[in-house]
């Protein structure tokens, strides 16, 4: 079986060695961009290997260079949905679920990894087969069907001295939500639990120690609204010096928030929540950062959005 063999020559080992070690350590400890995509360009370059060997394996009748090209249309598919909206990612790990509480983000960046399908059809189409005598291992079909279907674990914290030595950093900030999620059927007074893990290793946003007043600026206005804040959202020019005051906690019964059924603030990442005013359904909550910054004079309000995976919870 030519998939299968093409599995089990050393470099494609090496290959799938480290997928799993990704998974279940640099993306534990190490969160950032790069890491992220590792998993997902070496995942897509296998995964048409691992599901045509494993196919061809149980339904040996099967003609493999059929199943290959029908497993990588339908990876390609996949992914491509999984990635384009958060909504249909959300259905489809639903469908797909089978006990491993796995979930993704949609990221559009992602869909750059499909272009490993080439040098995947590449390899299959113009491998040859060499030493038809060797031994199988097929332990390496249970090995790729277990690093396939592995959910890695959501990261718990980062060490600055590796970090700085790996350049292991984030293109953004990430909000891990921790409890209530996964439908979680919450009573009225309800403890809200999640991470933060800014861009540069940080484990709290980052914030100036106080907002001062400037000595040039004999009166400071405020400006109550977010929407009045002078700069863009990603702050193109320069980020200004912003004082972090709390995070904000939304509560909505639609997943694009246009309607806010309760906020909170909390002063920490683990905050309860009197929830008796809801009622029965299932909502989404996510966490915004609030800043207070001073610009030209003038006091204004940033509220930030971190990247995160909405939270569903059942009242």
């Amino acid at each position: 079986m030519k998939s299968f063999k093409i599995l089990n020559s050393n470099s494609h080992l090496l290959i799938l060695s480290l997928w799993f070690i990704n998974d279940i350590a640099f993306k534990l400890y190490f969160p950032n961009f790069f890491v992220g995509k590792i998993s997902d360009i070496i995942g897509i370059y296998l995964s048409p290997f691992i599901l045509t060997s494993i196919i061809v394996t149980v339904f040996y009748k099967f003609n493999e260079e059929t199943v290959f090209y029908f497993c990588s249309s339908l990876i390609f598919i996949i992914f491509l949905l999984i990635n384009i909206s958060q909504e249909i990612n959300n259905r489809i790990y639903e469908f797909l679920e089978i006990g491993f509480k796995n979930k993704g983000t949609a990221d559009l960046t992602d869909l750059i990894c499909l272009f490993m399908l080439i040098p995947s059809y590449i390899k299959f189409r113009y491998h040859r087969t060499l030493n038809d005598n060797k031994q199988e291992n097929k332990f390496i079909l249970l090995l790729s069907f277990v690093v396939f279907i592995n959910s890695p674990a959501e990261p718990t914290g980062r060490s600055d001295v590796l970090s700085v030595l790996f350049l292991l950093y984030s293109t953004t900030d990430v909000i891990y939500l921790e409890t209530p999620i996964d439908h979680t059927k919450v009573s009225d007074l309800e403890n809200f639990k999640f991470r933060f893990i800014g861009k540069n290793n940080e484990s709290e946003p980052p914030s100036i120690e106080s907002l001062t007043i400037p000595e040039t600026c004999s009166n400071v206005n405020e400006i109550p609204e977010p929407r009045d804040y002078p700069l863009s959202e990603n702050f193109s020019n320069s980020q200004p010096l912003m004082h972090f005051d709390y995070y904000i906690i939304q509560i909505s019964q639609d997943s694009d928030f246009k309607t806010i059924s309760l906020q909170n603030n909390c002063s920490s990442i683990n905050c309860n929540f009197d929830l008796s005013i809801l009622e029965s359904n299932f909502y989404y909550w996510k966490v915004l950062t609030h800043f207070t910054f001073i610009d030209q004079c003038i006091r204004y309000f940033y509220e930030g959005e971190p990247k995160q995976i909405l939270g569903i919870f059942n009242k």
